[in-house]
């Protein structure tokens, strides 16, 4: 499927971000930050890596039906430990049998378009700092699981093989719940939205909850046992916020992700909390906001990448 259209004519980009739950996919021209074309698939997060990637190649199919001609070049962003050569190295907790997947080149290989990858919350925390025009930044996407991305001095923090910004396998509790990473009592186990779906039900919840976009509808009808429930998990959300804050000193902190989204309050509940478990002066220095790009924040970050690539080689 290679194209011999020199690179510098080619006036899209591609943004894909892979989550536990769905595939955000968008088509973007160069000179614009929002997408001209977007779509979601689920993702079928359980059937493996050939499946997994079958249905990154569909979604690029089903935003580009006439052909991929005008596409300068594809970002993808993934939960798990990628690294800059966009080679998956350790599991992503919540898709089957991806470690091991080189995701740039196996994409790049099937489409004959240049492929740029790199873990989600990474990609999420440049487009959010981009948005915003600051060069320091903390991005927690609080979803099925929870990632994190940093950008210091206007440049990606990507860490040893990819695992920089790993903040929801911070170990909160040593006593807790195995983690599918292999510890103990990481943060996602307690504020996970399929963890805040079971902790509803042990604090003796009577709606009919299943999933997590019940329990937020019984968050916003005034449920006080869904109440409780997302403000204990704005607290140890906060408390780790808190420790990287001390790390990193980032000038703002983004809130985003599938359960923040449904929640609006969150960031702000998050921000109380932090005023009991940072440094103060540090706080002080610092805004706690909700995601200005929403769900897009992912796909959009991966557009910016793929829009960086896209350049180099033109």
């Amino acid at each position: 499927m290679a194209d011999t259209q020199p690179i510098g004519r080619r006036t899209t980009v591609i943004g894909l971000d892979l989550g536990g739950s769905s595939i955000k996919a968008g088509l973007f021209a160069n000179e614009n930050s929002a997408p001209v074309r977007n779509l979601v698939m689920p993702t079928p997060a359980h059937e493996g890596r050939e499946s997994l990637l079958g249905a990154l190649i569909a979604a690029v199919g089903a935003l580009c039906p006439d052909g991929l001609s005008d596409v300068g070049a594809i970002g993808i962003g993934t939960p798990g430990l990628i690294d800059d050569s966009g080679v998956i190295h350790g599991p992503a907790v919540n898709l089957s049998a991806w470690q091991g997947t080189s995701l740039s080149g196996e994409v790049t290989e099937r489409l004959g378009v240049p492929c740029v990858a790199g873990n989600d919350g990474s990609f999420a925390a440049l487009a959010e700092a981009r948005a915003r025009d600051v060069d320091n930044l903390l991005f927690v996407s609080w979803g099925t699981g929870i990632g994190g991305g940093i950008v210091c001095g206007g440049r990606l923090v990507t860490g040893h093989l990819g695992m920089a910004g790993e903040i929801g396998h911070v170990c909160v509790d040593p006593a807790g719940p195995v983690c599918g990473c292999g510890q103990r009592g990481c943060l996602e186990r307690f504020a996970g939205a399929p963890e805040l779906v079971g902790a509803y039900h042990a604090r003796g919840g009577a709606g009919d909850v299943s999933s997590f976009p019940g329990l937020a509808l019984r968050y916003r009808v005034g449920d006080p046992v869904a109440k409780a429930v997302m403000e204990a998990a704005a607290v140890m959300i906060a408390r780790v916020v808190g420790a990287a804050m001390s790390l990193l000193a980032p000038g703002t902190v983004v809130i985003g992700g599938g359960v923040a989204e449904a929640i609006p309050e969150l960031p702000g509940m998050v921000a109380r909390a932090l005023t009991r478990c940072s440094f103060p002066y540090l706080f002080e220095q610092c805004r706690v906001e909700p995601s200005r790009l929403g769900n897009h924040a992912g796909m959009t970050g991966a557009a910016e990448t793929a829009r960086d690539l896209s350049g180099r080689r033109a």
